[in-house]
C-alpha cells in the first residue's frame, strides 16, 4: 500500500515520539524502586543526556526528512525509515530489553539512560510534526493555485 511522501514525515514523528514516552515510562516506573539521592543523580545526568542527545538526534531527524522529501510523490509506508534504520532499531531495543531484564546493570544505572535518551526521542519528534504542518501547509497552497 503506497501513501504521499510525506505521511512518512508523521510515521517517523511518531515512532520516535512512541518510544521516547515508552523509554520515560520505563524510567517512572522505576522512581519507587530508587532512593531520592538516586533519582536527583538519575535527573542531573538525565536531563542534560536528553538535551545533548535531542540535539544530535536533530540532524538525525533532518537527514531523514530530507531523504524522504527525496522519494518519488508515492511510497511504501515502510519507506519512513532507511533499511539500515530498522536494523539499528532492532539492535537498540534489543541492547535496552537484555539490560532491563538480565539485571546485568542494576535500574539505578540505566534510568538516567532511559530519561536522557527517551527525552532525545521527544525533542527530536518535534521537528518531523514542524515539517510535516509545513509541507501540509505547502501542499495546500499548491493544490488551491
Amino acid at each position: 500500500m503506497k501513501t504521499h511522501k510525506h505521511n512518512l514525515i508523521l510515521y517517523s514523528g511518531l515512532l520516535w515520539s512512541m518510544a521516547g514516552l515508552m523509554l520515560l515510562s520505563i524510567f517512572l516506573r522505576w522512581l519507587h524502586l530508587l532512593t531520592g539521592r538516586q533519582i536527583m543523580w538519575a535527573l542531573i545526568i538525565g536531563i542534560p543526556l536528553g538535551l545533548l542527545k535531542g540535539w544530535l538526534f536533530n540532524k538525525l531527524s533532518a537527514k531523514n526528512i530530507k531523504r524522504i522529501l527525496d522519494l518519488p510523490h508515492k511510497v511504501h509506508w515502510w519507506h519512513f525509515q532507511k533499511p539500515s534504520s530498522y536494523i539499528l532499531i532492532a539492535l537498540m531495543m534489543g541492547t535496552g530489553i537484555t539490560l532491563r531484564v538480565s539485571g546485568i546493570i542494576h535500574k539505578k544505572y540505566l534510568a538516567p539512560v532511559y530519561l536522557g535518551i527517551g527525552l532525545a526521542l521527544l525533542i527530536s519528534s518535534i521537528i518531523y510534526y514542524v515539517k510535516f504542518f509545513q509541507h501540509k501547509k505547502l501542499q495546500t497552497v499548491e493544490v488551491e493555485k
